[in-house]
């Protein structure tokens, strides 16, 4: 490695790193990527434009490369973030619950609850929670509405 030159880098990740890490069968490999992203996540990592910031960038404000935006970005990559970045989140997050056999409401023997176990639990509410463990002697019905509130 010390005798070659360096390749050229850019936002890519070959197929194999993307899709088969750790492949014992076919098409149950994971994404690197995307699981170093979360490890980031997981440990606080801040989001993008902290980090543009903490690099003496300006935060972006739209997915333009003109003023305010990713005036740093090739328009091409700008644009292809634009277009998937709406639903990413989203996405990721039903990944996570439907993948997760902790996740409250999914029904995996032996870690999931009954229906009954559920409905159990839906009926519970914050307010509900702090009159049961706190000495408190108000709380409204929902602990998000402020009584102050008119």
């Amino acid at each position: 490695m010390t005798t070659q030159f360096k390749s050229k880098s850019d936002r890519f990740l070959t197929p194999s790193v993307r899709n088969r890490l750790f492949q014992t069968m076919p098409k149950n490999g994971f994404d690197l990527s995307g699981l170093n992203i979360q490890r980031g996540r997981d440990h606080g990592i801040p989001a993008y434009n902290s980090w543009r910031k903490f690099c003496g960038l300006q935060p972006a404000k739209h997915f333009g490369t003109n003023i305010l935006g990713l005036t740093d970005h090739d328009p091409l990559a700008a644009k292809a973030l634009k277009s998937v970045y709406r639903c990413l989140i989203g996405f990721q997050f039903k990944l996570f619950k439907t993948g997760d056999r902790f996740f409250y409401e999914n029904n995996f023997f032996p870690t999931g609850f009954t229906a009954a176990q559920l409905h159990q639990i839906k009926k519970q509410t914050l307010s509900a929670l702090y009159c049961r463990t706190m000495a408190v002697n108000t709380m409204p019905e929902s602990a998000f509405d402020s009584p102050l509130a008119g």
